[in-house]
């Protein structure tokens, strides 16, 4: 449960992702990119009243804030490609809420030490920026290399690039999305608290899961 959410878009997507969002307690008020979505009339129960369900946009694929006064779960769904023509699979992504973000974190793709990996791998990160509005210097991105974990600045190897997110609880976020060069185990750290997504796409087939949970 928390109360700040980010739904991130999936890479190559033309089209919105779909969400449910739940609350924890009756009349709850859901905020998307602070204006008001709906409210959430009691805790479970239909569609409508119970939770909330829709594209998080009408337009195309991108992030989105989803905020609400009281406690609520926001999961995130992929459909598959007959939905816009882009080759991937249905997957079903429970997001982190804002409280709950990390300094370190660490993952794998499905692949590793298997013949059966997935063609593309990506990974999604919220990240909070420093005073310039940047992703911060101290943002490290860790492997192993003859046994031993090497740790690098992330933005030297995968870039400055990011989408602003704007204030969020009070903080300057950004958002992006990295391609992961193979299958392998992961490491991600920063003194500032971010959220990681791993997600990834052969064809029919994907997967999806919160690494910084």
């Amino acid at each position: 449960w928390g109360k700040n959410y980010v739904v991130t878009n999936i890479y190559g997507r033309a089209k919105s992702s779909f969400i449910k969002i739940m609350a924890k307690e009756p009349n709850t008020t859901v905020y998307r990119d602070g204006v008001e979505l709906g409210v959430i009339a009691q805790a479970g129960g239909v569609s409508g009243e119970g939770f909330l369900e829709m594209r998080v946009s009408d337009g195309a694929s991108a992030n989105h804030v989803i905020s609400a006064d009281k406690p609520i779960c926001v999961t995130q769904f992929n459909p598959g490609q007959q939905d816009d023509n882009i080759i991937s699979d249905p997957f079903q992504l429970v997001l982190t809420p804002q409280e709950q973000y990390l300094n370190y974190v660490v993952f794998t793709t499905p692949g590793v030490g298997t013949s059966n990996g997935f063609a593309r791998n990506y990974l999604n990160l919220v990240i909070e920026l420093n005073n310039n509005n940047k992703i911060p210097a101290s943002f490290e991105y860790g492997t192993f290399q003859d046994g031993e974990l090497v740790w690098q600045r992330m933005t030297n190897i995968f870039g400055n690039s990011f989408e602003p997110l704007g204030t969020i609880n009070g903080k300057e976020y950004g958002m992006k999305t990295i391609q992961l060069p193979a299958d392998a185990i992961y490491h991600f750290r920063c003194p500032k608290k971010f959220a990681a997504y791993a997600y990834g796409f052969s064809d029919y087939d994907s997967y999806a899961y919160p690494a910084s949970a």
